[in-house]
């Protein structure tokens, strides 16, 4: 198409090669675009009791570790570990 619309240009052509696009798209010189295939979701296993798939684990951090705006306040670290026999993939 550029080669095409350099040779249009050599022979006094003055439109932009994005109007060349748009007529030869309009008389269907280009092949028209695949369809993508629709998104079919995969079968999901509903948990039955919480805690089924995810286990959660807290720590409380050693005593230096406290928020400095209130002492009393209590920080915790919370993780979560997935079991290797559920089949649900890891963020």
């Amino acid at each position: 198409m550029v080669e095409l619309w350099h040779r249009l240009q050599q022979r006094g052509c003055t439109r932009r090669p994005e109007s060349l696009f748009q007529v030869m798209k309009k008389l269907g010189l280009f092949p028209p675009k695949e369809k993508k295939t629709a998104y079919k979701p995969k079968p999901y296993q509903q948990m039955t009791y919480p805690g089924q798939r995810v286990q959660v684990d807290v720590k409380v951090p050693p005593p230096p570790r406290r928020c400095m705006a209130d002492p009393e306040l209590r920080l915790y670290q919370y993780n979560y570990v997935i079991p290797p026999q559920s089949n649900v993939s890891n963020p």
